[in-house]
């Protein structure tokens, strides 16, 4: 008889939470962020926003969350990106 696979979400942890220090595309500033990554190891994305340092209150985000987009988190054309995303 053949053995049942298990669903690999229930195997693989897809969330994690990361701090990252970003260029902000809202404030214009280098901030630091905590993002809710989702995703397999070494191909995970931000989905949330957790806290940012831009705040007086790191965890009430009241912006429109654009660092989500990796295309935002730049300082420029001219400059390109602040920093490699590291995947994982």
């Amino acid at each position: 008889m053949a053995k049942e696979v298990e669903p690999l979400d229930r195997r693989v942890p897809f969330e994690v939470v990361r701090r990252r220090r970003i260029w902000c595309p809202v404030y214009r500033h280098e901030v630091e962020v905590e993002f809710v990554e989702w995703g397999l190891p070494g191909f995970r994305d931000p989905v949330a926003v957790r806290s940012c340092s831009a705040f007086e209150e790191p965890t009430r985000i009241t912006c429109a969350r654009l660092c989500l987009d990796p295309s935002r988190r730049t300082r420029g054309s001219a400059e390109g990106w602040f920093g490699p995303w590291p995947r994982g």
